[in-house]
């Protein structure tokens, strides 16, 4: 390996390791962001996690915090709250 190729592999490195630090920034900002609330319907500490199911007091998007800026509620309460009823309901 000639000396660009190395100086090449560690911009690349360095790269890689600048992006997976601005990811992890970004996961800590969505954590502070959503911890300082409490959801108005289940009364939860919010809490941001992508995982599926939801559980009350979870904020899984950058929509679902801003949500929860403006409403109050968990992503999980908004979605229960705001879906559409099913059909067999209507009858």
């Amino acid at each position: 390996m000639d000396h660009k190729e190395r100086r090449e592999d560690a911009y690349n490195q360095q790269s890689m390791d600048e992006q997976r630090f601005e990811a992890l920034e970004r996961e800590y900002e969505r954590q502070q962001s959503v911890k300082q609330h409490v959801c108005a319907v289940c009364s939860n500490t919010c809490f941001f996690d992508t995982a599926k199911p939801t559980r009350p007091g979870q904020v899984y998007s950058e929509a679902g915090i801003r949500e929860l800026s403006i409403s109050g509620l968990c992503e999980h309460c908004f979605d229960e709250i705001t879906r559409p009823p099913d059909e067999d309901d209507d009858e």
